[in-house]
């Protein structure tokens, strides 16, 4: 029997255990063809991440989650602070 391994995130990976979230994350993959129904979706997974408090990196079934938080700073206009969460399938 073949083994599946999966890449880990670090030593002491944060696993989360949330079937709802999951499916979500699942679904945007899955439409992530039909560009419309997609940024739905992985609007719809991002607002569902953004409130689950969640401490990342970590793991949702077969997704790293991860966010990039970028400080406030100056251009030709003031820009706010801001983070980003970043979806990818483990292994890629």
């Amino acid at each position: 029997m073949a083994v599946k391994t999966q890449a880990q995130i670090g030593l002491e990976e944060n696993v989360v255990r949330n079937s709802d979230l999951e499916e979500a994350l699942n679904e945007r993959y899955e439409l992530k063809e039909g560009v419309t129904l997609y940024r739905e979706a992985d609007k719809k997974a991002k607002k569902m991440l953004e409130g689950a408090n969640l401490t990342y990196p970590c793991r949702i079934g077969r997704f790293i989650i991860s966010e990039r938080v970028s400080p406030p700073r100056s251009v030709s206009f003031e820009a706010d602070a801001s983070k980003s969460i970043t979806i990818k399938l483990a292994g890629e």
